[in-house]
């Protein structure tokens, strides 16, 4: 649809911030660590906002990570 000039009105991963409730200035942090980790980037995002959606710690996102 790119070349007929279309585009989402949303973007898919601003749906997941508002969503999951997180703000998106942790957005570099979420995709370090799921590109390290090799995980999906919205699932990490979600799950991680279960526990700690205001101020996830580096830790916190590495663990949900690892047991993604």
């Amino acid at each position: 649809m790119k070349e007929h000039g279309y585009r989402v009105p949303v973007e898919p991963i601003d749906l997941i911030y508002g969503f999951a409730g997180c703000h998106s200035s942790f957005a570099k942090r979420f995709a370090d660590i799921a590109k390290a980790k090799n995980v999906d980037l919205f699932k990490l995002i979600v799950e991680v906002s279960k526990i700690d959606r205001k101020a996830p710690s580096v830790e916190l996102i590495e663990k949900i990570a690892d047991n993604l």
